[in-house]
């Protein structure tokens, strides 16, 4: 079964130090499945820089969300 698309949801809290290999580890799966997608970055009031790292992603590709 070939997907038409996917949206994928990831909870963060402080996670600066882990969202680059994340992003480029899910960027890598989701090019090889060859279908649309969206992620959405729920972040919960994290203190570190992790909320501007997702707006980073986010103006860089549309796919990327950040809540």
């Amino acid at each position: 079964m070939k997907l038409k698309s996917l949206g994928i949801v990831v909870p963060v809290y402080n996670e600066e130090a882990c969202l680059p290999e994340l992003h480029r580890r899910l960027s890598a799966v989701l090019k090889s499945l060859r279908c649309s997608y969206n992620v959405y970055l729920i972040d919960d009031a994290s203190s570190d820089d992790t909320p501007n790292i997702i707006e980073r992603y986010a103006a860089r590709d549309d796919r990327w969300h950040g809540i």
